[in-house]
């Protein structure tokens, strides 16, 4: 939905026409919005997690609007790219877990809060302010 504070998904009721069930009112424009389903993973294994908007734009780094050009425009080699470059990279998330039960089977949901590109050189220093109250015992 275009209208702002409002990120429901639209139902397109005829063509350049969509309508937004939360708001009520039709628009003749979208907002394209990420639901990024990723997997990461650690030295102690590997999770599924929904990346919404924010965090899927900081982890690959374009808007949805660019990214959906690629696709109108056929770009299939530009498209794949943009979604190659983030794998192996690391990255500090915040995560929010949710267990849901559906027909007596547990399933957990995870969403990212937060997503971060890791600078090497802020950790470093981080780590290195740390070690330094240990000298000061």
């Amino acid at each position: 939905c275009p209208s702002d504070g409002c990120n429901k998904k639209v139902q397109l009721l005829n063509e350049g026409e969509y309508r937004c069930e939360k708001c009520d009112k039709t628009y003749q424009s979208r907002s394209l919005r990420y639901v990024l389903s990723i997997m990461v993973a650690d030295e102690d294994g590997h999770q599924w997690v929904t990346a919404f908007n924010d965090e899927a734009e900081q982890i690959l780094r374009r808007k949805a609007e660019d990214l959906n050009e690629y696709v109108v425009a056929g770009n299939e080699e530009d498209f794949h790219k943009v979604l190659v470059e983030p794998n192996l990279k690391e990255f500090i998330f915040g995560c929010r877990a949710k267990i849901d039960t559906n027909q007596e089977e547990q399933q957990i949901w995870v969403n990212l809060t937060r997503a971060t590109l890791v600078d090497p050189l802020k950790e470093s220093q981080a780590l290195l302010e740390k070690i330094a109250l240990y000298d000061n015992l």
